[in-house]
């Protein structure tokens, strides 16, 4: 199944990667709005073209970065 990616959204899915991570992928501009929150709460990131993929193994600091990030972008979340 193909999933649409909104790169100026926080495109986050519920399901874990092969390797046991969340993974969120964001466009470059979004990024740079909400990149100190993402510092902080020492999450895992790699750059694949203009796509950043947010990735760890916590849901915890997902929801607290989706919080943190819900007054400066919108959020999608794919089941």
């Amino acid at each position: 199944m193909m999933v649409q990616i909104d790169l100026n959204a926080l495109n986050i899915s519920k399901r874990r990667d092969p390797n046991g991570f969340y993974v969120a992928i964001i466009g470059e501009h979004s990024f740079a709005l909400i990149v100190d929150y993402i510092n902080d709460l020492g999450l895992d990131i790699e750059k694949e073209g203009n796509m950043i993929m947010i990735k760890t193994k916590s849901w915890a600091k997902l929801a607290k970065l989706i919080k943190k990030a819900e007054s400066n972008i919108k959020i999608l979340i794919t089941p």
